[in-house]
């Protein structure tokens, strides 16, 4: 579900005035806000008994949690380089999962 989620949210960056149309921003910006519910559901999916690891996921999935909110605010209060930025960076995410 979260690939598909990225991959929805590539396809509405990609519309040229995907940050400036208030309608599109909304729909980006609540596909962003379902990636971090994702995440965060999938951190507890992977769970483990070691703790060293489950430490290590947790963080991870942290830090990824923070991009994707780090993002978010971006695409708030864009600049002109937002749109391209944030393709780049979710296409960067779309191969971290």
């Amino acid at each position: 579900m979260i690939i598909i989620t990225i991959i929805y949210l590539l396809v509405e960056l990609n519309h040229a005035q995907a940050l400036e149309d208030m309608n599109l921003r909304i729909n980006i910006l609540q596909r962003m806000k379902n990636l971090v519910r994702l995440n965060r559901l999938l951190s507890i999916k992977i769970s483990n008994q070691n703790t060293s690891y489950q430490e290590w996921i947790k963080e991870h999935f942290k830090k990824i949690e923070f991009f994707l909110w780090e993002r978010s605010r971006w695409a708030i209060v864009p600049i002109s380089s937002t749109r391209e930025t944030l393709e780049k960076d979710f296409h960067y995410l779309l191969n971290i999962y």
